[in-house]
């Protein structure tokens, strides 16, 4: 693939925010920034876009607040997770599109974990709001980018040891160079993927904005 440049700034608007759980998603989801950068989307993804002493869920709302469209990638550990429920309520909340992406399908019990724990801790409430929010998640046409997982130490190793890297990763002659470790045995390849995220955010773009 070629480079492209993208007309939107690091302070501006960008096209896509991601939302992911790292127990199982990051080398995909760092696959998906690489293909669609390179293909001249402009990606928001935490381990490249939150600046070093800043304030972490602060970046992450302006980010969620600043890109048109909000991916969200379905895995047991970002639907258990309370956080990477918080960005998807955060994303309905200011009216983004909602692009699911399934990684690794959760069960019943990972869609049920987040709503019955803040249930256990009497927060009925926001219990409640979560509930709505998976609700808007399990109403969206999924696109689907499976695979098989397999060792989780050697994931995390490749995760911890590729930790200071990840700032390479805002420079597209870096990323057009980049051979991204394929952690997991791949159902669904990439290049389709891209192709339907790709279609999706052209879908009144304009209005979108």
């Amino acid at each position: 693939m070629v480079a492209v440049e993208t007309n939107k700034t690091n302070i501006l608007l960008r096209d896509v925010f991601i939302s992911y759980g790292r127990g199982e998603s990051m080398a995909l989801v760092a696959r998906l920034h690489q293909q669609l950068m390179l293909e001249g989307v402009n990606v928001w993804f935490d381990k490249v876009n939150i600046a070093h002493g800043e304030d972490y869920q602060l970046q992450i709302d302006h980010g969620i607040e600043r890109a048109d469209n909000f991916i969200f990638v379905i895995a047991p550990h970002s639907i258990r997770s309370i956080y990477c429920l918080i960005e998807l309520g955060h994303a309905i909340k200011f009216g983004k599109r909602i692009i699911p992406i399934v990684h690794v399908m959760p069960d019943s019990g990972d869609w049920k974990h987040a709503v019955n724990e803040l249930r256990a801790e009497g927060k009925a409430s926001q219990a409640k709001e979560v509930e709505s929010w998976l609700e808007v998640l399990s109403k969206t046409d999924w696109i689907y980018a499976r695979e098989h997982l397999g060792d989780i130490k050697v994931y995390n190793q490749w995760r911890e040891d590729y930790e200071n890297h990840w700032k390479k990763h805002d420079n597209l002659v870096y990323l057009n160079e980049w051979k991204c470790p394929i952690q997991w045995s791949v159902i669904d390849e990439l290049e389709g993927v891209i192709q339907k995220i790709e279609s999706i955010i052209k879908v009144e773009q304009a209005y979108v904005q």
